[in-house]
C-alpha cells in the first residue's frame, strides 16, 4: 500500500502553451501545483486571452491526469489479481 501511495503521489501532468508564455503543472488529484506566466504575457495578450489560455491548459492537464490516474489504478488492479 505504501508503494502504491508513493507511486500515485508521483503522478501529475505538465502542460505548456505552444508559444511558451504560459505553463502549469497539476498533481495526481488534479490540483494546481505550479503555474508559470512569462513577464511578456501582458504585452502580447489581454487578461481575457490569458484567462482563456489558462482555462484550456487546465482542461488539457486535467484530462491528462485523469487518464494517468485511470491507467495507474488499472495496472494496480492487474498486479493485485496476479
Amino acid at each position: 500500500l505504501d508503494k502504491l501511495l508513493r507511486d500515485l503521489d508521483e503522478l501529475g501532468a505538465a502542460v505548456d502553451d505552444p508559444n511558451g508564455l504560459v505553463s502549469l503543472s497539476l498533481g495526481f488529484d488534479g490540483h494546481l501545483v505550479e503555474i508559470r506566466i512569462a513577464d511578456a504575457v501582458g504585452k502580447v495578450m489581454t487578461n481575457i486571452e490569458l484567462e482563456n489560455r489558462l482555462n484550456r491548459l487546465f482542461a488539457a492537464g486535467t484530462e491528462g491526469v485523469n487518464g494517468l490516474r485511470a491507467e495507474f489504478w488499472q495496472e494496480a488492479v492487474e498486479d493485485i489479481d496476479l
